[in-house]
């Protein structure tokens, strides 16, 4: 049964997050280049540490009074929506590694990383150096670990004390998408999307395995883009120079 303490952790994921992402993107505006490397490294590793702290918070009321892992998405399932899901994600993964191939071969795609990175947005957060490039890999893990346990699985159980579980399952994926409103309407409205999918996954498999190794699949996709990104601007470097 759900308490006051699930109902204040519940409204601090959908403030605290979004407050987080907005604190560093308005940071980024008002950050001389010289600080740079410092904010990106405040922002790599105060997200891992806020991530986990909520899941830490979770994890210690559930044992104390006793929640059962499944009701959090937390038990494995073998059964066989499961596996007909992991069966289509499989198959999908070869040809999905040989599409990304080809547009990480496009030097158009890169330098649209390489923009972003030496713009003013939140492309500023992207990695400079093979240390930075390894939080950021370690923050991808942590993301698709803990928001999805956050976001699947605890909010949907905490609302689906009150309402029934689609409706559950949607009021968690418009939090989760109003969270990225830090990237603009435009990334809050591409994360909603990418949290209905990692919903439905949780909803028809009954357990958060499937969406949490998409979903870091997904975040390190990501990562390894910002790091193509990267080695391009620095071989095309001496070339402009």
């Amino acid at each position: 049964m759900a308490t006051w303490l699930d109902g204040v952790i519940a409204a601090l994921i959908a403030v605290v997050f979004l407050s987080w992402g907005l604190h560093i993107v308005s940071s980024l505006k008002s950050t001389p280049e010289s600080g740079l490397a410092s904010l990106r490294m405040r922002a790599y590793l105060g997200t891992i540490a806020l991530q986990w702290t909520f899941v830490v918070a979770i994890a210690v009321m559930g044992l104390v009074r006793g929640t059962p892992w499944a009701a959090l998405g937390l038990a494995p399932s073998l059964s066989l929506p499961f596996w007909i899901v992991f069966a289509i994600l499989a198959v999908s993964l070869y040809p999905l590694v040989r599409w990304r191939a080809r547009l990480l071969a496009k030097e158009e795609n890169l330098e649209k990383i390489r923009h972003m990175a030496n713009g003013h947005g939140p492309g500023r957060l992207f990695p400079k150096c093979r240390w930075e490039l390894a939080l950021f890999y370690a923050m991808s893990v942590s993301s698709g670990t803990t928001e999805e346990l956050l976001f699947r699985g605890f909010l949907i159980w905490y609302f689906h004390h009150w309402l029934a579980l689609w409706p559950s399952a949607l009021l968690s994926t418009i939090i989760f998408g109003l969270d990225h409103l830090y990237q603009g309407w435009s990334g809050a409205l591409q994360a909603g999307v990418m949290g209905a999918i990692f919903a439905l996954l949780y909803l028809c498999t009954g357990s958060l395995v499937i969406s949490v190794l998409l979903h870091i699949l997904i975040n390190l996709h990501q990562a390894h883009a910002v790091q193509a990104g990267l080695r391009y601007a620095m071989k095309a470097a001496p070339a402009r120079a």
